[in-house]
This record gives structure tokens, sequence and C-alpha cells, in this order.
């Protein structure tokens, strides 16, 4: 039973330290990937989470090097950053804030 114990325990650390969840993106709200419908993705800069693609207004911050689900992918306000002019954006939840953040910022996680 031990054994069975251990082997459990050392494969969740594994699948922890693989989510991100182990280093310091773990104050980020990562989700688990199995639940994440796109991708998990990485934020390359500190970006504003808005109430959506077209409502400018800011929610929250995503903080440079944090991980989280993105839900959802949607055409909307043309906008330039991270060195792009696009109109794409992510849905994701970031420190308990969900909003629409924009996608040339983001990299797989």
């Amino acid at each position: 039973m031990r054994r069975v114990l251990g082997i459990s325990a050392a494969l969740a650390a594994l699948a922890l330290a693989g989510t991100g969840l182990a280093g310091p993106a773990s104050a980020a709200g990562v989700q688990p990937a199995a639940s994440c419908p796109i991708s998990n993705v990485k934020a390359t800069e500190n970006l504003k989470i808005r109430v959506s693609p077209t409502d400018g207004t800011s929610l929250g911050l995503m903080l440079k090097g944090a991980v989280s689900c993105s839900y959802d992918f949607k055409a909307g306000t043309t906008y330039t950053a991270c060195g792009a002019r696009d109109n794409h954006y992510s849905k994701i939840t970031s420190r308990g804030i969900t909003g629409w953040v924009v996608d040339t910022c983001l990299v797989p996680a």
C-alpha cells in the first residue's frame, strides 16, 4: 500500500510541475489542461483583461509570465501590441478575473 501511495504522490508532483503550479506562475490561477477547451497560454507582457473584444473597459491584469486557460477566441477591435497589429482576443481567467486579452501577447504554455 505504501508503494502505491508513493508512486501516486510522485505522479501528482510531476503533474503539478508540468502545469506550472509549482513555479512562480502559481499566483496566476492556472487551470488544469483537461478542462481547457482551447489551450493553456502564457502572457509575454502584462495584459489588460477586458470586458469583451470590443469593449475596452479593463477588469484587471494578467501578469507577465502568468499561465491561464484560453476558453474562447474572437475578433474584435484592432490593436497594436507585442510588435504586431491584430484584432484577435482570447478569453481567459487570471487571478480570479475572467475576460478578454490581446492574443498577440500570448504563447503556448
